[in-house]
Order: C-alpha cells, then sequence, then structure tokens
C-alpha cells in the first residue's frame, strides 16, 4: 500500500462516494456496485469507498480490471479507497 497520496488523488476530483459499511453488515459485498458506477464516471473522475477495513480483494480486483487504486487510512475504523479509471 502507498502511503503518500498520488497527483490524481490530490487533484480532487470525486464524482461518487460510497460507505459501505451498512453494507457489508449486512452481508452485501460492494463490488458490483462499485463496477457499475465506475462505468458511469469519465476517465478523470475519482470513486471513493469508505470502509472500516482495508478492502484488499476488491483493491486487487479494480487493479486487475485496469484500475488506478490508493487507499487512506482515515483512523483505525476508516479507511477510504479512491478507484480511477
Amino acid at each position: 500500500m502507498t502511503f503518500t497520496a498520488p497527483e490524481w488523488v490530490k487533484e480532487n476530483k470525486t464524482a461518487f462516494e460510497y460507505d459501505a459499511q451498512l453494507d457489508l453488515m449486512k452481508g452485501i459485498h460492494p463490488l458490483n456496485f462499485v463496477l457499475s458506477k465506475m462505468e458511469e464516471l469519465q476517465s478523470d473522475e475519482i470513486f471513493v469507498l469508505k470502509t472500516g477495513f482495508v478492502p484488499q480483494p476488491l483493491i486487487d480486483k479494480m487493479n486487475e480490471l485496469g484500475y488506478q487504486t490508493f487507499t487512506e487510512v482515515v483512523s483505525t475504523s476508516l479507511f477510504h479507497t479512491y478507484i480511477k479509471k
């Protein structure tokens, strides 16, 4: 995991934020929702996923599909994962 935010995160072109914590507590995995929203975004726009942990399997899948990712540790129980086409 990179600890210094890349330039594309610093540019702050967030188009959509999704706090997945409630869905995850209900057993709903955010991957399909994230994938569908990513299809709607322009190439310079960012999706921010908020979770209570580093969602490594989702990050791995997004990277595998060619998306750029960066996870920011906001607190011990809050992580923001930035995803860009």
